[in-house]
């Protein structure tokens, strides 16, 4: 059985997400205190981790190397197909705090296994 305090920190790693870099910060510090007391924390801080510093690269990275946009001839903005790829993504995470404060586990699509093996 899960506790509620593990629930709530799982979940809150998760929404980490909605403050965006600082979000890592967040999911590390839950990892980081919770690794050595609670398994289901942990892990869900984990794949939150994962999940946040994977969309960071894809998405700060680029940016900062003035990848911005994208098209012919900078005419087509790609901002409206990003801004939804973005926002489906943190509705993905929001998805996952939904399953840790239910006390289910939970893996990213495509990254969780991989990162689970870390």
């Amino acid at each position: 059985m899960r506790t509620s305090e593990e629930k709530i920190l799982a979940g809150i790693a998760h929404l980490g997400i909605l403050f965006r870099t600082s979000g890592i910060t967040v999911a590390l510090i839950i990892y980081v205190i919770q690794k050595d007391k609670s398994n289901f924390a942990a892990e869900h801080a984990k794949q939150a981790l994962g999940y946040q510093i994977t969309l960071a690269i894809l998405f700060y990275i680029p940016a900062l190397f003035g990848f911005r946009t994208l098209g012919w001839g900078g005419h087509v903005s790609p901002v409206p197909g990003w801004l939804l790829i973005f926002w489906g993504l943190t509705l993905y995470a929001i998805y996952a705090a939904i399953k840790a404060f239910t006390g289910k586990g939970f893996e990213y699509a495509v990254i969780g296994d991989f990162i689970r093996r870390i």
